[in-house]
């Protein structure tokens, strides 16, 4: 008698048949969080979860109330976490480990509280596992008590997509395995289901049924698992857009969990733009690696911007404080007053990496994706009239407006508002007057408010400007996954070298305002090294380019070490390190320009990737991550420069403001692939000239030597191009015919499930055929009938017989009492008569009651007016 309770106390196999499938699925997806190895050491979440399944097993067959039962497993739960999260610690003693935890706890606890960057892996574990336990422990409680599968299911789901939403996509293996066993224990538990109903009615499920019913679930487990590997990915850009717009409080969540998780290292990459908001000497990551980040579809090769910096330290570039601004798709940005040569140019960009970060070239007008466009915020300066010496700190303009406000208080005691509105030019606005009230003697008939001019102490005035050409970068609401595509509208310039040449140097204020600063440690000798090198130079674009010459004398060198601390990174690599990085090359044009006088800012992003003619595409790799100053031009705003002589020595603006592709030896911006090949022909008939003949081809052209030499170097480049082309041509078709056979094998296996489903279903229409000449015939059609009732609550009493069953149907279904009376008495025939055999007559009236009854019974199951 015990070893019969004993073994009805462990359950039978459709208990196991549950268990099993549901520690499996769960172990898939805490099985992709140990795999990602996210912090070491790492803590064993199979054995937490072999614990917890183990304790919801125990407790769900316990007699326990469940007020009891839950809180005991939350505190087991605890439990168990305190000991793995402690043998985490390097103290040998147990107590100690347990003591160093909750100190480590605590401290994390105070670093969230206050909003910072929490340190250490600790608290990450401690919630990894009890995560474990928890979902581990309600999915074996749900799934024995109440027969639930998808609880269990949807958070195993809740991990696992998590979890592989922050890893590469080599991992996504482990999603496809969790989706077969969830549907098969979504099916076993279905079936333990039916099996507890039959046994209900007392009647034995049949053995063969076990295999009709996992047969086809297991093939289309199989059948959906090759249909999700083989669909590709779809994004709802529209959705994506209006969750990003409409819910803004997501990135406050967003940061408070990067605040949570700060010290775990990602797994995927991902570029960041606030990430980016130092440059700083001694990096080491550009110009280098094969790591692809994206490609561009373009007209020509560009210079791709993520970050502008306008402040610079000793140790690096920072960028002052932004203002952000949230446009919608095809939202037109503000173009800047009084630029001329400029053009728009549209581009798409191909991410190849997770980022937020969108790729900007010349200034940013629109985006089709929802963006959030930093500028920087306006500046705001402070005038104390009692006070002359604070002006110091003042731009020379405002220094100036001050003296004028306190010469209107010295000759008039009363200063009207709209005296001091005339007084101000059109890039400054009043924002505050200090403490103001009506004078006594004149409220009672004055106009207009009036300020005693005795009260009047502080002048709070505020600098207008363009936003286009004050921005530091453009982010997307929502971080952009691998493959997501992208366009871009941007106004680039379009200014020649003559045009440069003749801008001189009376810059609006605001230009001064933010790039000309420098410390005030600078040392005196890099200002007069600035002023040697350009003193020939009589215009910003004459001494731009003269101290970009002067600069390719230094040697290019990407590993580089960040200067002593203390000492000025710009003086430490022209004086001392002499060789150094695209940061070191830039940062020097850009301080030296300062110095001189010659606003200039420096931005960081991609140089131009290789170059794919035929396509007219770009492929940005790491290699190609890049920083360059640029320099702003009275009327022609903002154009770059490649200040690194690895990217080609002397060249001239670069085409991320100036459009002039020429200047870099790259391809001319022809309207069309006619005038292209046109301008082909004709260079490659002037190299076939004599010396004689070209130099007199030059002189009826107006052309120099030097122009005719830049072309044809610019020639051979395109021919070396698609030289390089066709011989990547065999190289691309072995990859596509490699792709193309893989593709081929996982599109032969679905197919071959689907033809193993067609063939079990076939068999299993076959033999319902065979089984109609069965004795059993009228037993399946009787059990069939009482399964549908059991779904309608209409099962029958435990004291009830075949015959009174049927008059309880009889009476709620009576316009079937025919087929109804015609299944019940061929049941009860076989059952207890010696005739087990049915003739063919009573196997047809047998057919026509079941297809009598069943749509009645489905009709009222779904509620349907019949």
């Amino acid at each position: 008698m015990l070893r019969v309770s004993f073994k009805s106390w462990l359950g039978g196999w459709q208990e196991w048949g549950i268990i099993i499938p549901l520690f499996l699925a769960l172990e898939i997806a805490v099985g992709s969080i140990e795999q990602a190895r996210w912090i070491t050491p790492h803590p064993s979440l199979t054995l937490v979860l072999v614990l917890a399944v183990l304790t919801g097993w125990l407790l769900g067959k316990s007699r326990l109330p469940t007020i009891v039962i839950h809180p005991l497993a939350v505190v087991l739960g605890a439990a168990v976490t305190l000991w793995q999260a402690s043998n985490l610690l390097p103290s040998v003693a147990t107590t100690s480990r347990v003591y160093q935890l909750l100190l480590a706890l605590q401290s994390w606890w105070q670093t969230t509280s206050a909003a910072e960057p929490s340190q250490g892996t600790i608290h990450f574990a401690v919630f990894l596992i009890f995560v474990t336990w928890i979902t581990g422990y309600i999915s074996t409680w749900f799934i024995l008590r109440r027969q639930n599968a998808w609880v269990a299911v949807s958070l195993g789901a809740i991990i696992i997509l998590v979890n592989l939403g922050n890893l590469p996509q080599q991992h996504y293996t482990f999603f496809f395995l969790y989706l077969f066993l969830a549907l098969v224990l979504i099916g076993m538990t279905n079936l333990a289901l039916y099996n507890h109903w039959f046994k209900k009615g007392g009647i034995s499920y049949p053995n063969r049924g076990l295999f009709y019913f996992m047969a086809p679930l297991l093939c289309f487990s199989i059948l959906a698992v090759a249909t999700a590997w083989l669909t590709p990915e779809v994004r709802v850009e529209r959705l994506e857009t209006w969750v990003s717009t409409e819910t803004l409080w997501r990135k406050d969540i967003e940061r408070h969990f990067n605040n949570l998780l700060a010290s775990i290292p990602a797994k995927q990459p991902f570029l960041r733009s606030n990430e980016q908001g130092a440059l700083l000497f001694g990096d080491s990551s550009f110009d280098q690696g094969d790591w692809l980040q994206g490609v561009v579809i373009s007209e020509g090769p560009l210079y791709l911007r993520t970050r502008m910096h306008d402040i610079y330290t000793s140790s690096g570039w920072t960028s002052s404080h932004a203002t952000e601004q949230m446009l919608r798709q095809r939202t037109l940005q503000t173009e800047a007053d009084g630029i001329a040569k400029r053009r728009e140019l549209t581009y798409t960009v191909i991410t190849k990496l997770r980022t937020d970060a969108l790729l900007i070239t010349g200034e940013f007008i629109s985006s089709d994706i929802a963006t959030s466009v930093q500028t920087l915020t306006p500046l705001s300066f402070d005038i104390d009239l009692l006070r002359p010496d604070d002006d110091r700190s003042l731009p020379p303009d405002v220094a100036s407006l001050a003296d004028s406000f306190r010469d209107m208080q010295v000759e008039n005691k009363k200063i009207r508002l709209n005296e001091l509105w005339q007084l101000l030019p059109e890039d400054l606005t009043l924002t505050n007057a200090g403490t103001t009230y009506y004078s006594s003697d004149e409220a009672d008939y004055a106009p207009e408010p009036v300020l005693d001019s005795a009260q009047l102490s502080t002048i709070d005035i505020t600098r207008l400007q363009p936003a286009s050409s004050n921005i530091v970068a453009v982010t997307s609401f929502h971080p952009l996954r691998p493959d997501r595509r992208y366009t871009v509208t941007a106004s680039i310039s379009s200014a020649t070298p003559e045009d440069l040449s003749e801008a001189g140097d009376d810059y609006p204020h605001w230009v001064k305002d933010y790039y000309l600063q420098l410390p005030l440690a600078l040392p005196e000798r890099l200002r007069q090294l600035s002023e040697s090198v350009t003193r020939e130079a009589k215009t910003p674009y004459a001494k731009a380019l003269a101290i970009e010459r002067y600069l390719s004398q230094f040697e290019y060198r990407i590993e580089v070490e960040a200067p002593p601390q203390g000492v000025d990174g710009v003086d430490y690599f022209l004086f001392t390190q002499k060789s150094g990085n695209c940061v070191q090359f830039s940062s020097a044009m850009a301080v030296m320009l300062r110095a001189i006088g010659v606003p200039s800012r420096v931005s960081r992003g991609y140089a131009p990737g290789e170059w794919d003619a035929a396509t007219g595409s770009s492929i940005l790799t790491s290699k190609e991550r890049h920083a360059w100053p640029e320099v702003y031009f009275s009327g022609y705003g903002w154009v770059g420069f490649e200040a690194t002589p690895r990217a080609g020595g002397e060249q001239e603006a670069i085409p991320v403001a100036g459009g002039r592709l020429e200047s870099l030896g790259l391809r001319p911006a022809l309207e069309d692939e006619e005038e292209l090949d046109n301008w082909l022909a004709l260079l490659r008939w002037l190299r076939g000239l004599e010396q004689p003949e070209r130099r007199e081809w030059l002189e009826s052209v107006g052309w120099r030597q030097e122009e005719l030499d830049e072309w044809l170097e610019w020639l051979e480049q395109q021919e070396q191009l698609q030289s390089d082309i066709v011989a990547k041509g065999s190289n691309v078709s072995d990859a596509v015919a490699t792709s193309r056979n893989q593709s081929g094998i996982i599109l032969f296996f679905p197919v071959i499930v689907t033809i193993l489903l067609v063939y079990i279903l076939w068999s299993a229409f076959s033999h319902r055929r065979q089984r109609l000449v069965r004795s059993d015939y009228a037993s399946e059609v009787y059990r069939k009938m009482y399964f549908l009732a059991s779904l309608l609550r209409l099962e029958p009493k435990s004291q009830q017989t075949p015959l009174e069953y049927y008059a309880r149907l009889a009476s709620v279904f009576p316009r079937q009492v025919e087929a109804l009376e015609c299944i019940v008495q061929t049941y009860v025939e076989r059952q207890f008569s010696r005739r087990k055999e049915l003739d063919h007559w009573q196997r047809g009236m047998l057919r026509k009651s079941w297809k009598r009854i069943y749509p009645a019974f489905l009709k009222r199951l779904f509620h349907l007016r019949y």
